[in-house]
């Protein structure tokens, strides 16, 4: 973000440790805490708190949403490796909020206490990038996946009390994008080339074993590209050379297939899986299998129900625009952000939504 000539005053307090600054004093509006690019957003399972974490400035920042206040903001310059610039990419939090798990792009694992931001613990986890994390509902153990070469992943598991390995299920694993417990007995992988694996927790053991290639008998190196999980990992969609395949994971049936552009950007579902955000402005709905078009929308995030589409029209848009997805209709036009928007995230409370926009 490029400050303008309003920007107010931001008090710095010089920190003894390397670690974190805590309860730094910044009066910026909500959207104007990270000057630049945000890699990792992600809001707190109440949705009262929200994480940023900006790689170009080196911060991780926790708000209060309904204030805009700053509670604290930690300096995670020392993450760092000699010159090379990595950034954190993704985060987990305690059922409670008390703890936070973030991972980084040099196979790097954080925990945070969420009340003052002070780092508990930092570990090597990966030799790769960090690419997807999970805590158990009992706050006691962490799953964590990582890439290595040629579509191989690392996947291990560790006590969250001191980072401590306990068990690592790297072999045979490839290109893990997703992790999900599934109450606090099993848990879910989800790679690339559209597998499910469902483990055990007390024996660390695979259950079950899925794969599902809607694109045919291919290679491998075509079809795993781009594919992407449903959150609840019961749905994927993947990219077929010039048509998008949506599946079951479960019962591997085919539920549509969409025209689309070889090679284009990757879709992303709503929360309830009843509705794909596609390039080129389209939405389309699952149930119905229609599709509507969107003026000049290159992006956006759904909130919980599928019912709005937060979206920035273009590249250089000063504005976030909020779509009613079944009429079509435009419900807001949000104005006066302070640079090129770069991530939008909606609050999943059912009552009342929030919606979260990072700009450059």
């Amino acid at each position: 973000m490029r400050q303008g000539p309003n920007t107010l005053l931001t008090v710095l307090i010089l920190c003894a440790s390397f670690s974190v600054c805590v309860a730094q004093t910044e009066k910026y509006p909500l959207q104007r805490g990270d000057e630049k690019f945000i890699s990792e957003l992600s809001w707190s399972p109440k949705n009262d708190l929200i994480l940023t974490s900006s790689d170009d400035e080196n911060a991780l920042r926790l708000w209060d949403i309904k204030s805009a206040r700053l509670l604290w903001k930690a300096d995670i310059g020392f993450l760092q490796d000699d010159l090379e610039l990595y950034a954190i990419r993704h985060s987990a939090w305690t059922n409670d909020q008390q703890l936070i798990l973030t991972g980084n792009d040099n196979g790097k694992l954080q925990l945070w206490n969420a009340t003052n931001g002070k780092l508990i613990w930092n570990i090597k986890a990966h030799a790769g990038s960090v690419t997807a994390v999970a805590i158990s509902p009992d706050a006691k153990i962490l799953v964590s996946a990582g890439e290595l070469e040629d579509f191989k992943s690392e996947l291990k598991v560790w006590s969250l009390a001191d980072g401590r390995l306990i068990r690592d299920l790297s072999a045979n694993q490839e290109d893990i994008n997703a992790i999900r417990f599934i109450e606090g007995n099993r848990f879910q992988t989800g790679n690339g080339f559209g597998q499910l694996t469902t483990w055990s927790v007390s024996s660390f053991k695979i259950i079950t074993t899925k794969r599902i290639t809607p694109c045919g008998p291919v290679s491998r190196f075509h079809y795993r590209t781009g594919i992407v999980y449903s959150p609840d990992l019961t749905l994927l969609a993947a990219p077929c050379r010039t048509k998008l395949v949506v599946a079951e994971i479960k019962t591997k049936k085919i539920l549509t297939t969409i025209a689309r552009e070889e090679n284009s950007r990757p879709v992303s579902f709503s929360p309830n899986n009843t509705v794909l955000l596609l390039p080129d402005s389209q939405l389309f709905y699952l149930p119905t299998a229609t599709k509507r078009e969107f003026r000049q929308i290159n992006d956006g995030v759904f909130n919980r129900d599928g019912s709005l589409v937060a979206a920035f029209p273009s590249y250089q848009a000063d504005g976030v625009e909020i779509f009613d997805t079944r009429t079509g209709e435009r419900r807001q036009w949000l104005v006066g952000h302070p640079g090129i928007i770069k991530s939008l995230a909606f609050s999943s409370d059912e009552e009342c939504s929030f919606l979260a926009v990072a700009t450059e």
